[in-house]
């Protein structure tokens, strides 16, 4: 089996959108989707940012009003923005999250009571959000960095991402 395939097929996402803004809830409820773990730098805020993005929390809120439940997995050091974002979104978080190991993905699950087939992860990394998502069983959505300022380690590993996300959209492993 060629290596890209295997490195691909580990990080595939079930789905890719541009933004948490356009994850259609209605149609994961469909797919029996009852909780979401969230990713916090460049998926709902951009990096180092403090407060929540509007777009970001109507966007939560649409999904509280409609059952889903919502956890934070985070790898930041910074323990009391993520304290305040927590707040600010209304959910409970793990830190440091050790992404993309599975065992806080599915203690996020355990805690809001719900089996990781009916959980789905939101982030925008392929190497720690949608890898620890699938290795967990979590339905995984990618999607695009809010912004391109960032920690160092994440823009070494976003160049072996570019690569990745070619070919796996050449393999068609993105639905």
């Amino acid at each position: 089996m060629n290596i890209l395939y295997k490195i691909g097929e580990s990080v595939a996402p079930n789905l890719y959108v541009h933004s948490v803004c356009d994850i259609d809830f209605v149609k994961l409820k469909e797919e029996g989707i009852e909780g979401i773990v969230l990713d916090l730098d460049n998926t709902i805020l951009p990096w180092k940012e403090y407060d929540v993005p509007p777009s970001s929390l109507e966007w939560v809120n649409k999904g509280k009003s409609l059952g889903i439940k919502f956890f934070i997995l985070s790898n930041t050091i910074h323990t009391k923005r993520l304290a305040h974002i927590s707040k600010t979104l209304g959910c409970d978080y793990i830190h440091p999250a050790f992404k993309p190991q599975k065992r806080n993905y599915l203690k996020a699950a355990k805690k809001l009571n719900i089996l990781p087939k009916n959980m789905a992860c939101v982030g925008d990394q392929l190497f720690t959000d949608i890898k620890g998502g699938n290795k967990a069983g979590f339905y995984t959505i990618l999607v695009d960095q809010i912004d391109q300022k960032e920690f160092k380690g994440t823009k070494i590993s976003r160049f072996f991402e570019k690569i990745i996300k070619k070919y796996i959209k050449n393999i068609d492993l993105i639905l």
